[in-house]
């Protein structure tokens, strides 16, 4: 083989192994981001939160429960179909986040055994 085509396929190989590191480098630098994605959008979820801090949820929840249902008796006319319809919304509001709450705590004891 001459100098010139020992080169060559040095170079060759050469390229081929940068090549392949490469697209090794590219497949790890991928998995890393989309691990800060799924994080990042993790932590911006209320569930996330409400699992993390269950009790400190129940209580914001029985505590906004509390100023809803206070803010709605002072402002709302039960006699308008509004008024009827925003006390109903709060209620249900309030059941479903207190319940949910129930559950999540539940849940958590349960692990925890």
């Amino acid at each position: 083989m001459s100098e010139k085509s020992r080169d060559t396929e040095d170079l060759r190989i050469r390229k081929e192994k940068l090549e392949s590191e490469l697209q090794h480098i590219q497949s790890q630098l991928e998995g890393t981001l989309e691990e800060i994605r799924d994080d990042v959008t993790a932590r911006l979820s209320p569930l996330y939160w409400i699992k993390k801090y269950p009790l400190r949820g129940v209580g914001l929840a029985l505590v906004a429960g509390f100023v809803l249902a206070r803010w709605g008796k002072g402002s709302a006319n039960t006699n308008s179909f509004g008024g009827l319809l925003a006390s109903e919304l709060k209620r249900v509001a309030t059941q479903k986040a207190v319940g949910f709450m129930v559950n999540t705590i539940e849940n958590k004891l349960d692990r925890d055994k």
